[in-house]
C-alpha cells in the first residue's frame, strides 16, 4: 500500500514536532511506500528508504502563495499514486487536497486532537471521509462522518523508564518536578510556579529538596511577554534556585529529563489529550494534571479538580510523601495505560487498516 501523509513540519530534532518523524518510521514499516508532503523540512536523516519527503518550501523562505502553489502541484501528481491520504492535524491541508481526493476517488482521513472547532475544520468536513482522534474530548465537532477514537501515538519502546545515556546531576536527591510544553498562558505555567512557591513557604527545609524544571519556549511572538513575566516573577521572589528554565530541547534530550524527574505536571487548557503527559506516563513517572481529557485516563488521586496554587501545592506534597511501594504501583498503572491505549505501533496499524 502507498499512503500520502501531510503535516506541517518534519524534523527529528524539532522540540515541538520531532515526534512526527517517529510516526513516519512506524507507518513505513507497514507500507510499501509513504509519500510525505510537509510545509517545512528539517533533518529527515532517520527516515527509511521507502519514505519520500516533499517540502512546500517554508524553510527556504518561500511565500505562502508559493507554498500553496507547490502544494497543489504536488497534490496533482502524488495523490493519484497513493491508495489513501492522511492529513495530520492541520485541516487547511485537507481543504487544499480534498478536491484532488474527490477527482481521483481517494479516501481522505483527518487526524485532529484539539477541543477547538475551527472554520477550517468545518470546511474540511466537505472533503474528509473519516476522522481519527484520541478520545471524545479531543474532537468536538458535530459531524455525520465516522470519527474513530484510537488513542494517541507514543513510541513506548523509546519512552520508558531506564537509566539515561546522559546523566543529569541530581544533587542531594532532589524531588524533580517537570513541565514540558509550549510557553503560553493556556499552559498555566505561572500557576505551577506559584504552587512551588507555596510549598517553599510551607516548609523552608524543602528549599534544598524541591526543583521545578520548565522545558519549552513561546510558540508565538505574542507569548514572549508571558515567558519574560515568568522569569521576572521567579527572580523577584527569590525562586531561581528552585525553578529552572531550560528552554526548548530536542526530543531525545527531553527524554532524559522525563527519565530523571519524579513528577510531571500539566495544567493545560487545550482540552485534548496532551502528548507530553502520555510520554511521562510511558516513562513510569507520576503525573499531575487538570486537563479534563485525562479525567478518565489516570487514577483519581493524580487528577487536579482545580488550578488553585495552594491546592496544587498540597497535592504535590501528598505525592512527595507517598510511600515508595504506592508510587511504584501507580507508575506501573500509568505506563500500562499508554502501552495498551496510546501505543504508536497499534495506532499506525489501526489507521492504515482504514484504507484496506
Amino acid at each position: 500500500m502507498t499512503l500520502l501523509f501531510t503535516t506541517r513540519k518534519i524534523d527529528k530534532n524539532d522540540e515541538r514536532v520531532g515526534f512526527a518523524s517517529s510516526w513516519l518510521v512506524e507507518f513505513s514499516k507497514h507500507l510499501t511506500k509513504l509519500i510525505v508532503i510537509c510545509q517545512e523540512k528539517g533533518d529527515v536523516s532517520n527516515l527509511p528508504d521507502n519514505v519520500e519527503v516533499y517540502s512546500l518550501g517554508k524553510e527556504k523562505g518561500l511565500s505562502k502563495l508559493k507554498q500553496i502553489s507547490n502544494f497543489q502541484f504536488l497534490n496533482s501528481k502524488k495523490i493519484k499514486e497513493a491508495d489513501g491520504i492522511f492529513c495530520h492535524m492541520i485541516p487547511h491541508y485537507a481543504v487544499l487536497c480534498g478536491p484532488w481526493c474527490k477527482i481521483y476517488h481517494k479516501k481522505l482521513v483527518q487526524w485532529y486532537v484539539h477541543k477547538k472547532v475551527s472554520p477550517y475544520l468545518k470546511l474540511a468536513n466537505f472533503f474528509v471521509d473519516e476522522y481519527v482522534t484520541t478520545n471524545e474530548q479531543s474532537f468536538r465537532m458535530k459531524t455525520k462522518k465516522t470519527v474513530h477514537y484510537f488513542g494517541h501515538g507514543i513510541d513506548v519502546n523509546k519512552f520508558k523508564n531506564q537509566n539515561s545515556k546522559i546523566k543529569i546531576v541530581n544533587q542531594n536527591s532532589k524531588f524533580i518536578i517537570l513541565s514540558v510544553s509550549r510557553i503560553s498562558p493556556s499552559k498555566n505555567i505561572d500557576l505551577i510556579i506559584k504552587a512551588v512557591e507555596n510549598i517553599l513557604k510551607k516548609d523552608i527545609e524543602l528549599k534544598k529538596k524541591i526543583e521545578l524544571q520548565i522545558i519549552g519556549a513561546p510558540g508565538l511572538s505574542e507569548q514572549q511577554t508571558y515567558y519574560e513575566s515568568l522569569i521576572k516573577y521567579t527572580a523577584d521572589n527569590n525562586l531561581s534556585e528552585n525553578i529552572k528554565f531550560l528552554g526548548p530541547l530536542a526530543p531525545d534530550k527531553v527524554l532524559t529529563y522525563y527519565q530523571n524527574c519524579d513528577l510531571f505536571i500539566n495544567l493545560s487548557e487545550t482540552g485534548s489529550v496532551d502528548k507530553a503527559v502520555l510520554e511521562a506516563m510511558a516513562c513510569e513517572k507520576l503525573v499531575l494534571t487538570s486537563n479534563e481529557s485525562f479525567k478518565n485516563i489516570i487514577p483519581v488521586k493524580l487528577f487536579l479538580t482545580d488550578k488553585i496554587p495552594e491546592n496544587i501545592a498540597n497535592k504535590i506534597l501528598e505525592l512527595y510523601h507517598m510511600p515508595e511501594t504506592e508510587k511504584i504501583e501507580l507508575q506501573k498503572i500509568l505506563r500500562q495505560e499508554v502501552v495498551e491505549n496510546h501505543n504508536l505501533e497499534k495506532l499506525a496499524k489501526k489507521i492504515i487498516k482504514l484504507y484496506e
